[in-house]
C-alpha cells in the first residue's frame, strides 16, 4: 500500500489514539496515483466488483450487473466523451420509406440500436426518458431533418449547422434525449 493512499494524519507507533484520531486520519485519506498505476492492468471479469454511491449508503457492486443501464439522469453540457464500452440493450431493424414523422416503431422503448434500411427522411423520433440515448446504424440512404418541422418539437432531432445529413449504408448517429428533444452528438458524416 506505499504510495498509495496518503491521510492526513500520521499514526505513529507507540501512541495512544481515539476513535476520532483514526476517523480523522481515514476522513482525510487521499487515494495517490500509485493506488491505481502500482496493479497490473486487465479486463474486469464479471466477478469483478467496485463501489457505488446512493449518495448516503455504499454498496459493492459487480461488474455484470452493471452491463445494462439506463442514461436517466445523465446531464450533459459542452463535450462529453465517453471511453470504454457502453451497454446496449437490444437492436431494432426497420425499413424506411418515404418521410417519417414523429417515427415510432413498435418496440423502440427497449432497444438502444436501431439498424434502419430503405430510403426516406426522418424528421423526428418520437420522445424517449430523459438521458436515453440510440445509436443509428444505417443500412440504406436515409436523410434526418434537423429540427425537422414535420414533427412535434419533442420528438425533433436537433444539432448545430445544417438543415439535413443525408446517411449512407454503414455509417453511424448516436443520438441522446436531453431536455425536450433528440441532440444529434456523434457522428462519422460532416454536420454542415
Amino acid at each position: 500500500m506505499a504510495n498509495q493512499i496518503q491521510t492526513g494524519n500520521l499514526l505513529q507507533d507507540g501512541v495512544t489514539y481515539h476513535a476520532s484520531d483514526i476517523n480523522n486520519a481515514l476522513n482525510l485519506a487521499t487515494l495517490l496515483p500509485g493506488a491505481i498505476t502500482a496493479h497490473t492492468v486487465r479486463a474486469p471479469t464479471a466477478s469483478d466488483k467496485i463501489l457505488a454511491t446512493s449518495g448516503t449508503d455504499l454498496a459493492a457492486v459487480t461488474m455484470s450487473a452493471l452491463r445494462t443501464f439506463t442514461w436517466a439522469g445523465i446531464i450533459a453540457t459542452g463535450i462529453t466523451n465517453l471511453h470504454g464500452s457502453v451497454a446496449t440493450s437490444g437492436r431494432l431493424l426497420d425499413s424506411i420509406s418515404g418521410t417519417k414523422n414523429n417515427y415510432a416503431p413498435t418496440g423502440i422503448d427497449s432497444v438502444t440500436i436501431l439498424a434502419l434500411n430503405g430510403t426516406g427522411t426522418i424528421t423526428g423520433i418520437v420522445a424517449q426518458p430523459l438521458g436515453t440515448f440510440k445509436v443509428i446504424y444505417f443500412q440504406g440512404t436515409i436523410t434526418l431533418s434537423n429540427n425537422g418541422s414535420g414533427s412535434d418539437p419533442a420528438n425533433r432531432i436537433r444539432w448545430n449547422g445544417g438543415t439535413s445529413i443525408a446517411f449512407a449504408s454503414g455509417d453511424v448517429a448516436l443520438i441522446w434525449y436531453l431536455s425536450s428533444n433528440w441532440s444529434l452528438v456523434a457522428t462519422n458524416r460532416n454536420l454542415t
